[in-house]
């Protein structure tokens, strides 16, 4: 039998719970099984009380300044990778690394290109965003979009175009073709940089 690293572990097989030791594959106590069912609730945990700060901690738009409606997107690797990502792919631009991922087929650059303009400095990883405060223009938070790419592989994405209006202000509305096209380029961009540089 082989028991494979997991961020589901325990793993039970023939009624016993299994992990790995120094001489292979083992039965595990009660106290070790508690600890790693503990360990995976809490990474659960972990992983939504941080989807759900990103509204205050990860949003270009400060809250009473916000006039539609916002997208989070977030995903984390289960299982961190053994390298820094951000290590591998800081020497390339931005655009490479993401354009990399996606097909070259026109309706993704409406998301993704368009915020590959600014890189900007921030403390968990590499994170590039739209030009939504131009100054030759004036400021339009629906194209607000910023992307953040975690030293362990993880990407959060903001989008301040969850609603828009529609035939001027008297109707707001969601698009659905806007927001299903968004998070699958979030999963292709997300499983291309683990793929390629995590070895997943």
């Amino acid at each position: 039998m082989t028991v494979h690293s997991s961020a589901s572990a325990p793993h039970i097989v023939e009624d016993r719970y299994w992990g790995r030791g120094a001489t292979g594959e083992r039965p595990l106590a009660d106290s070790e099984v508690r600890r790693l069912i503990a360990e995976r609730t809490a990474r659960a945990g972990d992983f939504t009380h941080q989807l759900l700060a990103m509204s205050d901690e990860f949003d270009p738009v400060p809250p009473d300044a916000r006039r539609f409606g916002h997208v989070y997107l977030y995903a984390k690797p289960a299982m961190p990778p053994t390298i820094r990502v951000t290590d591998v792919l800081a020497p390339k631009q931005p655009v490479e690394w993401v354009r990399g991922f996606l097909p070259g087929r026109a309706d993704y650059s409406r998301v993704f290109q368009e915020m590959l303009e600014h890189r900007t400095p921030h403390a968990d990883g590499l994170m590039v965003s739209s030009d939504w405060k131009n100054e030759r223009t004036e400021s339009s938070e629906e194209y607000a979009v910023q992307l953040l790419l975690e030293d362990d592989g993880g990407l959060r994405v903001t989008s301040c175009e969850g609603t828009r209006e529609w035939r001027g202000a008297e109707a707001t509305v969601i698009s659905p073709n806007y927001h299903l096209e968004l998070a699958h380029q979030v999963v292709r961009t997300a499983a291309g940089i683990l793929c390629t540089y995590a070895g997943y």
